[in-house]
């Protein structure tokens, strides 16, 4: 199928999603390389990374790296679900899509936004919330009806 036949919000919505995959992919990598955590978990924690005793940067470093790792997941996750059976309109993909959404947007954004309320540090609240924007409009464009008669449609679902 060529990409002309996707309808166009079909098209947008995994434009979106695939933007947003990328900003995830890239703040994963960052958090599965770092040698430390971020500067903003020093300003949560309150103390540079040579201060925490080494036990605990042990654990920080282990649940970091898998946050980072669920990061990549997610990325991976949304790129190739966006990438193929969305741009097909195949239903299945929207919701699931929504759902991956959902799921790991909210608990993510509500726990940064909470830690900067209790602490005052400055987290990255801003690519947070343009991020759960896009996924909001990422998820509408993949509702929008086609308009055109060659692009998959709820009737074609099973």
């Amino acid at each position: 199928m060529s990409p002309s036949r996707f309808g166009r919000g079909l098209q947008l919505a995994a434009i979106l999603y695939l933007v947003v995959a990328i900003g995830i992919a890239l703040v994963g990598c960052a958090y599965l390389v770092s040698p430390s955590f971020m500067p903003y978990h020093a300003q949560i924690v309150g103390m540079a990374w040579g201060e925490v005793p080494e036990r605990f940067r042990w654990l920080l470093s282990a649940f970091q790296r898998g946050a980072g790792a669920l990061a990549l997941a997610l990325a991976v996750a949304l790129a190739a679900i966006a990438w193929i059976p969305l741009r097909r309109g195949e239903m299945w993909a929207r919701c699931v899509l929504v759902v991956l959404s959902l799921v790991a947007g909210a608990p993510f954004l509500f726990i940064v936004r909470h830690l900067a309320v209790l602490s005052g540090a400055s987290v990255p609240l801003a690519p947070l919330v343009a991020s759960t924007i896009l996924l909001a409009l990422a998820a509408v464009a993949s509702f929008w009806p086609s308009g055109s008669s060659s692009a998959p449609t709820d009737a074609d679902s099973p």
